[in-house]
């Protein structure tokens, strides 16, 4: 098994940086895995400080001391969290044809690795898997034989993809106008969450600034699946306010990271009835306000925006 390089992106939040990197640091596979680390600029002088100290940390041999190579990009300017991570995963696939991808808010399983790893290698040829994700916001959604399942959402807090389903992505969203006013579709894509529609017409607005939910909506054209493992390898910190991102929810995920050794057993994707019910029972938005975006969006071309 060839190991994918791992590839995160980091910013300002340096209690998050070193939670994540002396999780994933413990990890079997990190002594023989390569690392890259894209640092984002400040965006004014009164952010920097916080960006040169996160600098400082993962420069650090406490870091380099964990891989097998670690390499470090610092952007001189801002680019924004889309920017940063098309760009940055595209330089890295374009080598190595795979990727790890984990965003710096995570603490990761020391099984993690090999999870992914393993995925990655099971579902290579098998182009219906359009990503593997490290993470599962609920336990056990199939039952606790299972070691995973199948959705129809990618994740963007840990995932990994290959080269030919990354390449396939219009980031441009050429399909959109189309998209935009047949409600059947619409409705077909918020299967697995119908907020989904909702926050691609805010990327296209202009409301919000996402390369997931992109990828997202390249997987739905695709009739993709992404493999979620049924327990959790990682558990996401993202929700404390710090991000740029992430509001402030109050809710700190409790669970305990999955840390068994074992032979996974993988088999094709199929989609199960369960899986789409828990996605809409987390994502769920009320009948009346999916008819009030439609309507807004795809009649009357006037949108709301922030």
């Amino acid at each position: 098994m060839t190991l994918a390089p791992i590839v995160t992106f980091v910013y300002n939040r340096l209690d998050h940086a070193e939670q994540l990197f002396t999780s994933l640091g413990k990890c079997d596979m990190a002594s023989e895995s390569t690392l890259y680390i894209f640092s984002d600029g400040a965006k004014n002088e009164q952010g920097a400080a916080k960006v040169n100290a996160v600098r400082e940390y993962i420069n650090s041999d406490a870091v380099k001391s964990y891989f097998k190579e670690v390499r470090i990009i610092e952007a001189e300017k801002n680019k924004g969290l889309a920017r940063s991570v098309i760009s940055g995963v595209q330089s890295v696939i374009d080598r190595y044809g795979k990727v790890i991808v984990i965003e710096d808010d995570n603490i990761v399983s020391k099984q993690l690795l090999k999870f992914m790893n393993t995925c990655l290698d099971r579902y290579a040829n098998e182009k219906r898997v359009w990503s593997i994700s490290g993470y599962t916001f609920e336990d056990n959604i199939v039952g606790t034989e299972e070691d995973v399942f199948f959705s129809g959402r990618p994740n963007s807090y840990l995932w990994g993809t290959w080269a030919d389903r990354w390449m396939s992505v219009d980031w441009g969203v050429a399909s959109y106008e189309k998209f935009k006013i047949n409600p059947v579709r619409r409705h077909k894509f918020n299967r697995y969450g119908n907020d989904a529609s909702g926050m691609l017409d805010d990327q296209m607005i202009g409301n919000i600034d996402s390369w997931a939910i992109r990828f997202h909506y390249g997987c739905f054209l695709r009739g993709g699946f992404v493999v979620m493992p049924n327990k959790t390898y990682s558990i996401n910190r993202g929700n404390d306010g710090s991000g740029t991102h992430c509001k402030r929810s109050g809710v700190e995920d409790s669970r305990i990271l999955y840390d068994e050794l074992k032979e996974y057993k993988l088999p094709l994707p199929y989609e199960d009835a369960r899986v789409v019910k828990a996605y809409n029972k987390k994502t769920h938005r009320r009948l009346i306000y999916r008819v009030y975006r439609y309507l807004k969006t795809a009649l009357l071309g006037v949108p709301d925006k922030k």
